[in-house]
């Protein structure tokens, strides 16, 4: 009997061990801070917009991009979207001097470093205008579904990202509503199911387990 328990703790061991060493799958890269923030609103036009992301970005042309258009209108980037060689959290893009008031929507995509997954998003800033009840609610559109669908333009992302729902200005103040199916949430089409590591830990500590029991009925059917 105690060689048994004395098998079982050699498996239990193992499995704490295999437990701690398990790390769960990498996230994506994703949004964490920018300049100009979410829905801030500005007195000033911003000479650039820059992302901070929560992992660093791969550096691979057509991989990564940021476009910042006039209310669903004409671009008014002024050259290509940077990575930082400094910190490859971040990402930059120059835009047009002269911006006019209103309201600017930003597109980005990336690419992890981190998992090589694809990500996509995009948010609102404001220059010298006080957001209606449908830029807010456009606003929410974008951070659960991604970027608003814009007219082709030569200089729209390399990868086609799916288009948020939008309100339209004629709702009445008190009865903006987004589209409640969208179809997608930015990513959802690269990510594939992946079991919790929890999963392997547990399966493993069960083969040890079974095995430990094998060898002490053997041993134990050999001395008898």
């Amino acid at each position: 009997m105690r060689n048994l328990l004395a098998l079982f703790a050699v498996a239990l061991t193992l499995g704490l061990t295999l437990a701690r060493g398990a790390s769960p799958v990498a996230a994506h890269a994703d949004y964490d801070s920018s300049s100009p923030g979410r829905g801030e609103q500005l007195a000033v036009a911003p000479t650039q917009v820059e992302i901070t992301f929560t992992q660093e970005l791969q550096k691979i042309a057509g991989s990564y991009d940021i476009v910042v258009n006039k209310d669903r209108g004409l671009t008014v980037t002024s050259g290509p979207a940077v990575v930082s060689d400094t910190d490859r959290t971040k990402m930059s893009v120059p835009l047009q001097p002269d911006l006019a008031d209103g309201r600017y929507v930003v597109n980005w995509m990336n690419l992890s470093d981190a998992d090589g997954d694809r990500n996509v998003g995009a948010f609102s800033f404001y220059l010298n205008h006080v957001p209606t009840a449908v830029d807010l609610a456009n606003d929410a559109a974008l951070e659960q579904i991604g970027p608003e669908e814009t007219p082709p333009t030569g200089e729209t992302p390399a990868a086609t990202v799916p288009a948020a729902a939008t309100v339209e200005p004629s709702q009445a103040a008190g009865t903006q509503t987004t589209d409640p199916t969208p179809s997608a949430t930015p990513g959802d089409a690269d990510e594939e199911i992946v079991p919790s590591a929890t999963v392997f830990v547990v399966i493993g500590v069960a083969v040890i387990v079974a095995i430990a029991v094998g060898a002490y009925v053997f041993v134990r059917s050999r001395s008898s």
